[in-house]
């Protein structure tokens, strides 16, 4: 996984660990499971076989150029003999084409999959969480305890 998306579920994998050491063992436990669900989404993406026409709207080389390649072995056939596919991840790019791509794995599904997996209720008992803990941070670093006023 890279790009924004690896960041996101890294940052997920962050904010968890900043939980659990504060405590929030339950929140950073569902936190991780998002981040899990993010990466298996965008593998399951990645991977996913695309009909030749597909592949054709996603790389910008035409269906001819795109069997050429199979038949070559330059691009491995995710399908079978006569019905080729190829997986999303194996996709030749033109110049200037691989942010494209990604683009377009985005668009398949995954950022759909980041929304769904934290729900409203999730998102606010995390921001909740995560800000206690900012709080409780900064008053270490200031040396303010718990029941100093």
């Amino acid at each position: 996984m890279r790009g924004a998306l690896a960041a996101l579920a890294q940052r997920w994998r962050d904010d968890a660990d900043v939980l659990r050491r504060n405590g929030h063992e339950h929140s950073a436990d569902q936190l991780e499971e998002r981040a899990t669900e993010l990466e298996n989404a965008w593998r399951a993406t990645a991977f996913e076989p695309l009909t030749i026409e597909q592949a054709a709207k996603e790389s910008g080389y035409s269906e001819s150029r795109l069997y050429s390649l199979v038949e070559k072995g330059a691009v491995e056939n995710a399908g079978k003999r006569g019905a080729p596919c190829i997986r999303r991840a194996d996709l030749p790019a033109k110049t200037g084409r691989a942010r494209q791509l990604e683009a377009a794995a985005i668009r398949a599904g995954i950022t759909q999959v980041a929304n769904q997996a934290m729900s409203d209720s999730l998102r606010d008992h995390l921001a909740t969480s995560l800000a206690s803990c900012a709080i409780k941070d900064a008053g270490k670093h200031l040396g303010i305890g718990a029941g100093d006023e």
